[in-house]
């Protein structure tokens, strides 16, 4: 999970609008993500001493898992474990419609792109910021190029880099001990009886990204997944999302803020504004 804890009392992605979704700032490279770790406008705001901050940070993470904070190749293995890399059309109309599909069809055939390479547009985090993905592409030496899906992701992930995000929970001891100890923030659909990983992958298969993506952002058309949300929601600063948790906080539950390093790929590539244009 790569993150720090910090635990309060109870009481207590942007995108770039460039045509081709470039993120030029200084000191970044042309293709890392705006709000990233590489963007120096990213404000980090401060956490205060107040917090109580238990040490489980991302660069005790980073020592025990190698990779020096870059996008490690388990993260990679677990990308491609969720959705196949695979370049196929019906699936992107699902997923981002028939015009988008279309879009992004001719991008890939205009710029050369194998099929086999192409596959790594099949995950949302790359679908969805296709023109940066195509431009990464074209900006590659030769015999630079990916030769498979895999490679491509995991080519175009390091170029995005990571991104310092939060999520906040109000738990109780059992919640937090689950989270510690499967290493893992589920999404809150995963918490219903009967779901497991395989039945929110489903979901996606079935409603597609762009649909998803409205849904959760207009919440209470969420019956329209079944009910099950497979998706979970990050802030690039504390405080909203811990005041969204403390409403849920309690006597018996505490607010849990989990700092978190993600790689920017595994969110996806929209702004507010552009999900609820697709609504």
């Amino acid at each position: 999970m790569g993150s720090r804890l910090v635990a309060m009392a109870p009481s207590e992605c942007r995108e770039n609008a460039d045509p081709l979704g470039l993120c030029q700032h200084q000191g970044a490279g042309p293709f890392a993500e705006p709000g990233g770790d590489a963007d120096p406008a990213n404000p980090q705001l401060h956490i205060p001493p107040s917090l109580k901050v238990l040490d489980k940070g991302n660069a005790t993470y980073w020592e025990a898992r190698g990779d020096g904070g870059d996008i490690s190749e388990a993260e990679i293995d677990w990308m491609t474990r969720q959705r196949q890399l695979v370049f196929s059309l019906p699936q992107l109309v699902l997923d981002y419609g028939e015009a988008g599909a279309s879009q992004i069809g001719e991008a890939v055939e205009n710029a050369g792109i194998p099929r086999t390479v192409a596959g790594a547009l099949a995950w949302p985090g790359v679908g969805t910021r296709w023109r940066r993905f195509i431009a990464w592409w074209r900006g590659l030496p030769q015999a630079e190029r990916p030769m498979d899906a895999r490679e491509a992701l995991a080519g175009f992930a390091r170029a995005l880099g990571r991104v310092r995000t939060f999520r906040a929970l109000a738990l109780d001891g059992a919640g937090l001990q689950r989270i510690l100890r499967e290493d893992e923030i589920f999404p809150s659909g995963r918490l219903r009886s009967g779901v497991d990983a395989a039945y929110l992958r489903n979901i996606v298969e079935t409603h597609g990204v762009a649909k998803i993506a409205v849904v959760r952002l207009f919440i209470s058309h969420m019956p329209n997944l079944g009910g099950v949300d497979p998706s979970i929601s990050l802030h690039d600063d504390w405080q909203t999302t811990s005041l969204i948790a403390s409403g849920y906080a309690s006597a018996g539950k505490r607010v849990h803020l989990f700092e978190l390093s993600v790689p920017a790929i595994e969110s996806l590539g929209w702004t507010l504004q552009e999900v609820a244009e697709r609504s």
